[in-house]
Protein backbone atom coordinates (compact mmCIF):
# COMPACT_ATOMS: atom_id res chain seq x y z
CA UNK A 1 0.00 0.00 0.00
CA UNK A 2 1.41 3.33 -0.95
CA UNK A 3 1.71 5.99 1.38
CA UNK A 4 -0.42 8.83 1.09
CA UNK A 5 -1.39 11.92 2.80
CA UNK A 6 -4.96 13.42 3.16
CA UNK A 7 -5.20 14.12 -0.39
CA UNK A 8 -3.59 11.22 -1.71
CA UNK A 9 -0.35 12.54 -2.81
CA UNK A 10 2.73 10.72 -2.12
CA UNK A 11 3.82 11.69 1.45
CA UNK A 12 7.83 10.46 2.35
CA UNK A 13 7.52 12.00 5.99
CA UNK A 14 4.43 9.57 6.67
CA UNK A 15 5.81 7.63 9.52
CA UNK A 16 3.66 4.52 9.54
CA UNK A 17 1.36 2.14 6.37
CA UNK A 18 -1.53 1.76 6.62
CA UNK A 19 -3.31 0.66 9.76
CA UNK A 20 -0.02 -0.94 11.11
CA UNK A 21 1.09 1.49 13.67
CA UNK A 22 4.63 -1.02 14.87
CA UNK A 23 6.09 -0.42 11.31
CA UNK A 24 7.87 2.55 11.17
CA UNK A 25 9.39 3.15 7.20
CA UNK A 26 12.52 5.66 6.04
CA UNK A 27 11.94 9.00 5.70
CA UNK A 28 15.20 8.60 2.81
CA UNK A 29 13.81 5.17 1.19
CA UNK A 30 10.63 4.76 2.14
CA UNK A 31 11.08 1.07 3.36
CA UNK A 32 10.61 -0.65 6.96
CA UNK A 33 12.48 0.48 9.59
CA UNK A 34 13.67 -2.22 12.70
CA UNK A 35 17.00 -0.29 13.96
CA UNK A 36 16.03 3.05 13.37
CA UNK A 37 17.86 6.70 14.13
CA UNK A 38 15.46 9.76 14.20
CA UNK A 39 16.70 12.87 13.02
CA UNK A 40 16.81 15.27 16.26
CA UNK A 41 15.66 18.26 14.51
CA UNK A 42 12.95 17.21 12.38
CA UNK A 43 12.21 13.86 14.42
CA UNK A 44 12.31 11.64 10.77
CA UNK A 45 13.23 8.54 11.02
CA UNK A 46 15.92 6.73 9.13
CA UNK A 47 17.83 3.72 8.59
CA UNK A 48 21.58 4.56 9.77
CA UNK A 49 22.81 4.74 6.86
CA UNK A 50 20.03 6.36 4.84
CA UNK A 51 20.43 8.80 7.26
CA UNK A 52 24.18 9.86 6.64
CA UNK A 53 23.05 9.50 2.91
CA UNK A 54 19.97 12.02 3.29
CA UNK A 55 22.46 14.18 5.13
CA UNK A 56 24.89 14.65 2.69
CA UNK A 57 22.24 16.14 0.11
CA UNK A 58 23.37 19.80 -0.59
CA UNK A 59 19.24 20.68 -1.60
CA UNK A 60 18.29 19.23 2.28
CA UNK A 61 16.22 21.45 4.32
CA UNK A 62 17.24 19.71 7.47
CA UNK A 63 20.91 18.62 7.31
CA UNK A 64 19.87 15.72 9.57
CA UNK A 65 21.96 15.02 12.80
CA UNK A 66 21.43 12.42 15.63
CA UNK A 67 21.87 13.47 19.32
CA UNK A 68 25.44 13.52 20.84
CA UNK A 69 27.18 13.25 23.83
CA UNK A 70 27.95 16.99 23.12
CA UNK A 71 24.44 18.26 22.03
CA UNK A 72 22.84 17.49 25.33
CA UNK A 73 21.41 13.83 25.53
CA UNK A 74 18.01 14.32 28.10
CA UNK A 75 18.55 12.46 31.36
CA UNK A 76 15.33 10.66 30.41
CA UNK A 77 17.28 9.02 26.67
CA UNK A 78 16.33 5.29 27.17
CA UNK A 79 19.19 2.81 26.71
CA UNK A 80 17.70 1.71 23.57
CA UNK A 81 18.01 4.81 22.27
CA UNK A 82 21.32 5.09 23.45
CA UNK A 83 22.18 1.70 21.60
CA UNK A 84 21.04 2.72 18.40
CA UNK A 85 23.16 6.09 18.93
CA UNK A 86 26.03 3.94 19.37
CA UNK A 87 25.59 1.92 16.23
CA UNK A 88 24.65 5.00 13.96
CA UNK A 89 28.22 6.85 15.51
CA UNK A 90 29.84 3.24 15.07
CA UNK A 91 27.98 2.77 10.58
CA UNK A 92 30.22 6.49 10.75
CA UNK A 93 33.34 5.51 12.19
CA UNK A 94 33.21 2.51 9.65
CA UNK A 95 32.42 4.75 6.68
CA UNK A 96 34.89 7.38 7.28
CA UNK A 97 37.49 4.82 7.86
CA UNK A 98 36.57 2.99 4.53
CA UNK A 99 36.68 6.76 2.91
CA UNK A 100 40.52 7.09 4.54
CA UNK A 101 41.41 4.19 3.00
CA UNK A 102 39.93 4.78 -0.41
CA UNK A 103 41.62 8.07 -0.40
CA UNK A 104 45.14 6.51 0.76
CA UNK A 105 44.93 3.82 -1.82
CA UNK A 106 43.89 6.18 -4.59
CA UNK A 107 46.89 8.65 -3.15
CA UNK A 108 49.66 5.56 -3.49
CA UNK A 109 48.73 4.87 -7.24
CA UNK A 110 48.96 8.73 -7.99
CA UNK A 111 52.09 8.86 -6.67
CA UNK A 112 53.13 5.26 -8.48
CA UNK A 113 51.80 7.07 -11.83
CA UNK A 114 53.98 10.19 -10.89
CA UNK A 115 57.21 8.15 -10.70
CA UNK A 116 56.43 6.59 -13.86
CA UNK A 117 55.71 9.75 -15.70
CA UNK A 118 59.16 11.15 -14.48
CA UNK A 119 60.46 8.02 -15.69
CA UNK A 120 58.86 8.55 -18.78
CA UNK A 121 60.10 12.32 -19.54
CA UNK A 122 63.72 11.47 -18.51
CA UNK A 123 63.68 8.94 -21.19
CA UNK A 124 61.85 11.42 -23.78
CA UNK A 125 64.63 14.00 -22.56
CA UNK A 126 67.16 11.11 -23.37
CA UNK A 127 65.93 10.07 -26.55
CA UNK A 128 65.77 13.87 -27.42
CA UNK A 129 69.15 14.80 -26.26
CA UNK A 130 70.52 12.11 -28.83
CA UNK A 131 68.19 12.51 -31.82
CA UNK A 132 70.07 16.12 -31.45
CA UNK A 133 73.38 14.90 -31.24
CA UNK A 134 72.54 12.63 -34.65
CA UNK A 135 71.49 15.62 -36.08
CA UNK A 136 74.41 17.82 -35.40
CA UNK A 137 76.61 14.71 -36.74
CA UNK A 138 75.09 14.35 -39.43
CA UNK A 139 75.26 18.46 -40.62
CA UNK A 140 79.00 18.32 -40.18
CA UNK A 141 79.58 15.30 -43.03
Amino acid sequence: MPLTDVDGVNDRSAKTRGGDNNEILCNYCNRKVIDFVECFRCKEFFHPSCLIKEAGVKSSTCQHEVKSANSGIQENTSPMDIEIENKFLKMQVEYLQALLSESQSKNLILIENNELLRDKLKNVSAVKKRLQVNKAVMVKT
